[in-house]
């Protein structure tokens, strides 16, 4: 199936709990609309640091590389957009902070580690060189599904981590349908993660041409944001 590139130019991000098919959404839309695809921060790194839950300072260390990767994706994906082209990125730049928030929230680390990596994605917003993508597509699964899925690719699902991205998944969800939604107004498209691959495509496709996104200020916007996930830790 093909569909005719979106116009304007667009940054779609997926997002969504692990195992729900976002690579491999992301890699067929990419494909379907004739966009750039961009991997998630994680899959960018070398070397590509261990996710087993260390002292906090190892895992702030782990989750500034990951933020520091996602300024690097923002930067990349506003000068594509800059050039006429969409981007489809697995994975929205704000994926180390909503972890981070998950795992602060759940009391599995210190909420300080999020504050300090909150302070650090503040410091990159008001750079310009980090911020929002214009649209995010969150793919909604049910716990049977990503059980499913994650058992089928185990290399990239670990067994031991599954508990731990589950947990963290439901926090995040909290988010995105809740403060990221109100402060993206008509740009946070929820999408069932079980509808077929097909379907999915042209879901997005329709989405993302219907409502187009709110043009400059996505660093600005990206702080708003940060202030409201402060406001949440507190």
């Amino acid at each position: 199936m093909s569909v005719a590139t979106p116009r304007p130019a667009t940054v779609v991000a997926l997002e969504g709990p692990s195992a729900a098919g976002k690579t491999t959404l992301s890699r067929a839309l990419a494909q379907a609309v004739n966009a750039v695809y961009m991997d998630e921060a994680y899959y960018r790194l070398e070397p590509r640091p261990s996710l087993e839950l260390a002292g906090p300072d190892e895992l702030f260390d782990v989750e500034t590389r990951l933020l520091d990767e996602e300024a690097r994706r923002f930067t990349e994906a506003s000068t594509l957009l800059r050039e006429g082209k969409t981007v489809v990125a697995d994975t929205s730049f704000l994926s180390p902070i909503t972890y981070t928030f998950g795992l602060a929230y759940l009391r599995l680390v210190p909420p300080e580690l999020f504050h300090r990596l909150l302070r650090r994605a503040r410091g990159l917003a008001a750079e310009g060189s980090w911020g929002l993508p214009e649209h995010v597509v969150y793919l909604s699964a049910g716990l049977d599904l990503t059980r499913r899925r994650a058992a089928e690719a185990p290399a990239k699902h670990p067994p031991q981590l599954r508990a731990r991205h589950s947990a963290v998944a439901r926090i995040e969800r909290r988010l995105w349908l809740g403060p990221i939604r109100e402060s993206m107004p008509g740009r946070v498209h929820v999408l069932t993660a079980a509808t077929p691959l097909n379907r999915l495509i042209e879901q997005v496709d329709r989405r993302v041409r219907t409502r187009p996104p709110t043009v400059g200020g996505r660093s600005v916007e990206a702080e708003r944001l940060l202030g409201l996930l402060a406001k949440g830790m507190a």
